[in-house]
Parts: structure tokens; sequence; C-alpha cells
């Protein structure tokens, strides 16, 4: 259900803020400011059209993390997004970028770092239990006791048959 929201919100947004003059008549004739100032918003408004991309990864990734209790390789992105946001409020003003479109580059380029760390932190997590994963199928595979080995379907109902039969 989220990713369903979060797709139809960044199509929504996606037309509104990248349509040419779209969000400047919405900005203008809905809201009520002024062109010049509509004009300076256009720019944040299309970086924040971004957003749900890495926002989707990182809370989909998190909610997989957390069902499997796995919430300690969690940390360091959190870390890691203060150090980008930081980071991209220092450097970005050497490259002109000010103003709005500073403040929401600089969240944006902290959600990717994030979302980055989070998703590195899943492939952690999927590696480790694919390698456990093949030890225990190896160790398995490896004993020749009765105890561990199954009986495939068919002498399944063959046993209960001749239980049936017996009876």
């Amino acid at each position: 259900m989220y990713g369903i929201l979060q797709q139809q919100y960044c199509s929504l947004c996606f037309v509104m803020f990248w349509t040419p003059n779209v969000s400047e008549k919405i900005l203008v004739d809905i809201i009520g400011v002024d062109f010049a100032f509509a004009e300076l918003c256009v720019v944040p408004l299309r970086i924040f059209s971004f957003f749900p991309v890495p926002v989707t990864v990182r809370a989909h990734l998190t909610g997989w993390l957390m069902t499997l209790k796995k919430t300690f390789v969690l940390a360091p992105s959190s870390v890691l997004r203060i150090i980008v946001l930081i980071t991209s409020l220092i450097v970005l003003p050497y490259l002109g970028v000010h103003g709005a479109t500073l403040g929401v580059g600089s969240l944006l380029a902290g959600f990717i770092g994030e979302s980055t760390m989070v998703a590195i932190a899943a492939c952690y997590v999927y590696r480790k239990q694919k390698k456990k994963r093949n030890e225990n199928e190896a160790a398995t595979e490896g004993e020749d006791s009765a105890m561990t080995d199954m009986p495939h379907t068919e002498e399944m109902t063959d046993i209960v048959e001749m239980r049936e039969e017996n009876e």
C-alpha cells in the first residue's frame, strides 16, 4: 500500500513540477504569490520531486531489516545522513547554489546518503543469511543419518496405505 502511494506521489510531483509553466501557474493563480517569487520556487520544487525515490528505498529496506530484528545495521545510516547534509551545505554554496535550492538539495543529498547506507546494510544482512543458509544445507547434505533423511512423498503415502490395510 505504501509503495503505491509513493508511486502516485512521485508521478504527481513530476507532472506538476516538470511540466513547463504548471508549477508557476499553481503558485501564482491558486496560492497567490508574485510571479517573480514563483520563478524562484521552480528549481527547489523540481529537486523536491525526487524525494520519493530514496525515501521509498529507505522505508522498504528499513522495514525488512526491522522484521528480521537486524536494526543494529541501521545505526550508521543516520550518522552518514548528517555528514552528507553538513558536507553538502558547505560545498554547494561554492558551486553557486543558494537559498531554498541549497536547503532542498542538501536534504535530498542526505536522504540519498542514508538510503545508500541502508541498502548496503541490507546487502550485508542478505549475504550473511545466504551464507548461513548454504552452510546449513551443506551440513545436512553431509549427514548420512537415517534420522535426518526424510522419506519422499511416495514413500510416505505407501506407509500410510500399509497402515490403513493393517487396521
